[in-house]
């Protein structure tokens, strides 16, 4: 049987179980012996894209506390001479936070390099990639949640744009990385069901190799917040030892943005459009590896003039629906095309790739009033 550390032996009094559930607890008494001053030297690390914290202890490593949920998430405290580890497993991202307090700077940073050096590589999956979705939720803060999504090589979605959009979103998946010199801000503007979001996702696939793709779920919040702004661009980065010395660009991605960046924009949103033309060509966005890719169904005459000048945009890219010659070609026999110039969603429902279900009501006749 384990003999208890009486350190560890804290009276019910200090926390009810009533207020705090058992992972706030456990992470409470990770950090008694650093505010006791008994472990006084603490580092702390963050780890994106690790499934598991097993193997991630130092050798020798007694686990003090374990606690296991439904969902995946898991917490282990370990004991060692001389300092304590306290590792939390967040299943739903996947990431796993590394907490060290020890006697000595030394001896904590000793023990946080050994678990740096034991957590695997990022993953790398044929085909996915993995997407950060950003939210700052009810309480305030910031929260990111990662998930795999199909990513398709640029080359097999290429004909699904008519000429100029095709040969101008094929210059910007060739690209290695951004030009030295030049704009940081990729606008995307067109009607819907022209293949924005599938084009995004095909850049996930071609600049896997140097970019993350970052979507913004709440932009009125993102750019009204420097908190939360400043907390996506710049804070994150540390978050994630492995990534440091790649020097990997984020690329945030806000989808239709349309009041944001529309010509007539209401005055209230001036503060948040300062801060997006500030982060792509100003002092906030200086050295920072950053590109913001917005995407509207706003047509160009209607986008606010400072936004398309020029110098400003890295890429201007109209989306447009196909000629009736350009929907013949990519239907080739298959279907009859539309009337008019057909977008991209219309030519799959021609071909009969969408099925979607649906049931109209065709009005009674008018009847004699009574």
């Amino acid at each position: 049987m384990t003999v208890v550390p009486d350190w560890l032996k804290v009276p019910q009094a200090v926390w009810p179980l009533s207020d705090r559930g058992l992972s706030a607890r456990l992470v409470d008494l990770a950090t008694l012996r650093f505010l006791d001053g008994e472990q006084p030297y603490a580092r702390q690390a963050f780890f994106a894209d690790v499934h598991s914290i097993d193997g991630l202890a130092p050798s020798g490593a007694r686990v003090a506390r374990e606690l296991t949920n439904d969902n995946g998430d898991c917490q282990r405290l370990f004991l060692g001479e001389g300092w304590s580890l306290h590792l939390v497993l967040t299943a739903r991202r996947p990431e796993v936070q590394v907490m060290v307090t020890a006697e000595s700077a030394d001896l904590a940073d000793e023990v946080i390099g050994t678990v740096r050096r034991a957590v695997p590589p990022p993953e790398r999956t044929d085909g996915k990639a993995r997407l950060t979705m950003w939210t700052v939720g009810n309480g305030g803060a910031p929260s990111r949640h990662r998930r795999w999504v199909d990513t398709p090589r640029w080359d097999a979605i290429a004909g699904n744009y008519p000429g100029e959009v095709g040969a101008a979103l094929g210059r910007l998946a060739a690209l290695a990385e951004p030009p030295e010199h030049g704009g940081r801000l990729l606008l995307w503007y067109g009607e819907p069901g022209t293949g924005k979001t599938t084009a995004i996702r095909s850049l996930g696939y071609e600049w896997g190799s140097w970019a993350d793709i970052h979507f913004v779920l709440d932009p009125e919040a993102f750019f009204g917040s420097p908190e939360y702004l400043m907390h996506v661009v710049a804070d994150e980065d540390l978050w994630d030892p492995r990534a440091l010395s790649t020097s990997r660009w984020k690329v945030l991605v806000v989808e239709d943005a349309d009041d944001l960046i529309r010509a007539d924009a209401r005055i209230d949103a001036g503060a948040s459009m300062s801060r997006l033309l500030n982060l792509t060509d100003g002092i906030l966005g200086h050295g920072l590896r950053v590109l913001l890719l917005i995407t509207t169904n706003e047509p160009m005459r209607g986008l606010h003039p400072a936004v398309v000048r020029p110098g400003r945009c890295l890429a201007d890219v109209q989306f447009r629906p196909f000629s009736r010659a350009e929907a013949d070609a990519w239907l080739g026999g298959t279907g009859q095309a539309p009337t008019g110039q057909p977008t991209l969603a219309e030519l799959y429902r021609a071909r009969g790739d969408l099925d979607p279900v649906a049931a109209h009501h065709a009005p009674d006749a008018a009847g004699p009033y009574l």
